[in-house]
């Protein structure tokens, strides 16, 4: 994680977005999970116990947005579970750049 972190870190296109109750899924580390909250961090974990930490960067010229991943111990998903916050995320990014209140990167 901390790959991801130290990228997270230094561009300021990770966008913020709420992280499901992945607590609730997961059962995870209270420590980990609010490292995941604090850096806008999607969390998935397969069957076999494989994990899954993802973000994206805001769209970028109205058309496409970047998906950073970091996959380990034989995850081989896409973390569909988190599909409908990063829409959600990229809706609201959407109306406030229509309404003025956010500039989308270009």
């Amino acid at each position: 994680m901390e790959g991801l972190l130290k990228w997270l870190r230094g561009n300021r296109s990770a966008e913020e977005r709420p992280v499901p109750d992945d607590d609730a899924r997961h059962a995870l580390d209270p420590e980990f999970l609010d490292a995941l909250r604090n850096h806008n961090l999607l969390y998935d974990r397969d069957e076999r116990g494989g994990e899954f930490l993802h973000a994206y960067t805001e769209t970028l010229d109205q058309r496409f947005f970047l998906e950073i991943v970091e996959r380990r111990g034989g995850y081989d998903g896409y973390g569909a579970p988190n599909a409908a916050v990063r829409l959600a995320a990229q809706a609201r990014q959407r109306a406030l750049a229509a309404q003025g209140t956010s500039k989308p990167l270009d």
